[in-house]
């Protein structure tokens, strides 16, 4: 049953995100955080998030800059 929470909260706070990043409306928002609490399964739970764009990897890595040249 801690497999089932833990990824219920994971999925939560995903979806939360995916919302303040404008990828989900009001209404969606509120209808998978319905279907996440109502999931019997990690598996039914991981679906209802697996259509979003993953945010940590759409951010990419920092860009690296030259060092200056010393004057």
């Amino acid at each position: 049953m801690q497999a089932l929470e833990r990824e219920r909260e994971r999925v939560v706070t995903f979806l939360t995100r995916q919302f303040a990043n404008d990828n989900l409306s009001v209404d969606e928002l509120e209808t998978r955080l319905e279907m996440v609490y109502r999931a019997r399964s990690v598996a039914e739970i991981r679906t209802l998030a697996s259509d979003l764009p993953d945010l940590d990897a759409a951010r990419g890595a920092p860009a690296l800059r030259p060092a200056p040249t010393p004057s």
